[in-house]
């Protein structure tokens, strides 16, 4: 099953179904209607002289018609560029930068600069409805396996981000080793509720369609609402996520006697032995999931091994993956019957994965997306792309001795305190937050004497002084230079609209040190 069966797969289709949400508002719309959708805008693109391998930039908010718009281009060979809503864009620098003469969007304030490259994603639908392009025949591009046929951004938060143009053969590699570790089936729905231009949740909908199962593509904001009532039975999210829907859970159980008097039980007859009572799953957790879940997988950013703990308890696995955007895809992968909570997994089929002198995990593959980024300067890919087909990823870990790796933290984020010891950040900030007090927390202390935190209370009712006697436990178990010394008690939660988390969920170390420094250079 490769990228070019993407359409035969749409137009064969007999009962998956591509479900979306348009102004809090559900919509259905079998494969098959996508199907004509898509080769609608395709034809519509070739008679407006848009040229297999061209460059297509695509600039909007996840939609019904972002999906159409994306399959179309891809199904015509068309070479498509997403990039991350929210940030300022110099529309000639973007044209000019990817060799562009088209940008599409549905974005007011780009739609409505007048730009004679940039064409509304409602036009192009009105336009290729109008002029009825469906009955046209249209043949799909053929791709090879080394063509390039969309591009990866990278996080960008250390300044501006990168770009890798993905081949082929790395997609296709990507989503049959996937389906031989998890078996998607046909009745299974899959749930996509972060942003399209991401290229990870693009590959979900990519592979809803060549491995037949159905879609279900929900705004974040309707995310818990999605999950009551679509029933989804595969959803991957960033920790974050994970972590947001057990605190949520917990909170409910103690809001209500008898389902906290269940809960209690079932945790003290699962730590018997006994939990086969319970059929191994409490049912409460179960059904908050929608009652349909078969798989929970994670990635992106460190989860807590409390928050897998708990997950496991309460009788759904959490599996918890690594990969990298220069790699175009996993790296190592906890799957069924291959799982140790707590690591990354093991290495993805195809892929070689190395500790180095310095312990810095290194990864072989002759299907990684691309040997460098698009158009840095060779010493800038060469950091990361260190020779043919390996990459070094910039994160320091060590495989165990039944071969599951563990990841300490990244390179860059290593603090090296004035003493010249050399603190990983990470798990620290696990131990702040599993007290179950904190929703969010950074580690400080890079050429200081010793390290500080800036941390945000769970709830308002969590008093500093109750966080501080817990963090004085903390620190008596660790050693002198891993103990926090001082506290910044911050009284808003880390989000994306405050660049303190990334669009993916990740904490954005250097945005909270810059908003905050003032306030943590007081500590010392």
């Amino acid at each position: 099953m490769d990228l070019v069966n993407l359409a035969e797969k749409l137009s064969n289709s007999h009962s998956n179904l591509l479900e979306y949400y348009k102004e809090g508002k559900k919509h259905i719309v079998p494969f098959k209607e996508v199907y004509h959708d898509v080769i609608k805008v395709a034809n519509f693109l070739k008679s407006k002289n848009v040229a297999p391998r061209s460059r297509v930039i695509v600039l909007g908010k996840n939609s019904y018609d972002w999906v159409v718009i994306d399959l179309a281009c891809i199904i015509s060979g068309i070479i498509t560029i997403p990039l991350e809503v929210g940030k300022t864009y110099d529309l000639e620098e973007l044209f000019d930068y990817f060799e562009s003469d088209l940008l599409l969007t549905n974005l007011p304030e780009i739609a409505e600069l007048g730009h004679e490259k940039v064409l509304p994603f409602h036009e192009v639908i009105h336009l290729s409805n109008q002029q009825n392009l469906a009955n046209d025949e249209f043949v799909p591009y053929q791709y090879q396996p080394e063509d390039v046929f969309t591009f990866i951004f990278t996080s960008g938060t250390l300044g501006k981000s990168k770009f890798i143009e993905v081949k082929k053969k790395s997609f296709d590699h990507l989503i049959n080793e996937s389906q031989g570790l998890f078996n998607f089936r046909n009745e299974d729905r899959f749930l996509v509720f972060l942003p399209l231009p991401i290229y990870l949740e693009r590959v979900y909908v990519y592979s809803a369609i060549l491995l037949d199962f159905s879609v279900i593509i929900t705004p974040l904001e309707l995310v818990f609402h999605s999950i009551q009532n679509d029933k989804p039975s595969i959803i991957i999210g960033v920790p974050y996520f994970f972590e947001t829907f057990r605190n949520k859970f917990l909170e409910k159980i103690k809001s209500k006697v008898l389902y906290s008097v269940v809960f209690k039980s079932y945790l003290l007859l699962k730590s018997l032995g006994l939990g086969f009572l319970f059929g191994h799953k409490f049912a409460p957790f179960v059904k908050a999931w929608g009652g349909n879940i078969r798989y929970l997988l994670t990635g992106s950013a460190p989860i807590t091994k409390g928050t897998l703990l708990f997950y496991e308890k309460m009788g759904i696995t959490l599996y918890e993956g690594y990969g990298m955007s220069e790699i175009g895809g996993m790296i190592t992968l906890n799957s069924p019957d291959i799982v140790k909570l707590g690591s990354v997994g093991k290495p993805f089929p195809g892929k070689e994965v190395i500790i180095s002198d310095i312990g810095e995990i290194l990864v072989k593959s002759d299907k990684i997306a691309n040997q460098h980024y698009y158009k840095m300067p060779k010493e800038e890919s060469d950091k990361t792309y260190i020779e043919p087909n390996c990459v070094a990823t910039g994160d320091i870990g060590y495989f165990d001795q039944d071969g599951f790796l563990f990841i300490n933290g990244r390179i860059k984020d290593l603090i090296v305190l004035s003493s010249g010891k050399k603190i990983h950040p990470g798990g620290l900030e696990e131990l702040l937050i599993e007290t179950g007090l904190v929703a969010n927390a950074l580690v400080y202390g890079d050429n200081k004497p010793n390290l500080v935190a800036v941390v945000v209370p769970k709830t308002p009712d969590i008093t500093q002084e109750e966080i501080r006697v817990t963090l004085k436990k903390i620190n008596e178990k660790l050693s002198v230079d891993e103990r926090i010394l001082n506290i910044y008690f911050y009284d808003q939660p880390f989000t994306i609209q405050n660049k303190m988390l990334t669009n993916s969920l990740k904490l954005n170390r250097k945005s909270v040190v810059e908003q905050l420094q003032n306030e943590i250079e007081a500590l010392y």
